[in-house]
């Protein structure tokens, strides 16, 4: 697994918002670019820039709200597949002292992690074949 950050989400308005996933090592020239809806996009960059909180709390805020209610908390995120063009995600959670996975679309888990501090990984396999130079992108 490849721990990495989210380092932009791209908003057009003509295309579909994306979010990209850069390695964290320093070294390192490979994003992840991952085409997410635009409700997703809205509240993954909600958290990355933190200047306005929305006046009644979005999806990923309720379901932070209610995570914690039952004493748990979202330790990592994986994406770790691609298959038929779709990205697979998965959320970890930790509660009572057990580690508990759940599918999610990659999207949602980002926007989770970010409101728990929680790591992201990326499989190197999905990496390897799906991600492009950072310098691409520029």
């Amino acid at each position: 697994m490849i721990e990495v950050e989210v380092y932009e989400v791209s908003i057009t308005g003509r295309d579909k918002p994306i979010v990209f996933l850069k390695e964290k090592e320093d070294t390192s020239k490979r994003l992840l670019p991952i085409w997410i809806a635009e409700l997703e996009a809205a509240s993954i960059r909600s958290q990355l820039i933190k200047d306005t909180a929305p006046l009644r709390p979005m999806t990923h805020d309720l379901m932070k709200n209610i995570i914690e209610i039952f004493d748990a908390k979202v330790v990592s995120i994986c994406v770790y597949a691609m298959k038929e063009e779709t990205f697979y995600g998965r959320v970890t959670l930790e509660a009572k002292g057990e580690s508990i996975e759940i599918d999610s679309r990659p999207s949602d888990a980002i926007a989770l992690a970010l409101r728990f501090g929680a790591t992201l990984y990326v499989a190197e396999d999905v990496m390897r074949e799906n991600g492009v130079s950072h310098d691409d992108h520029d």
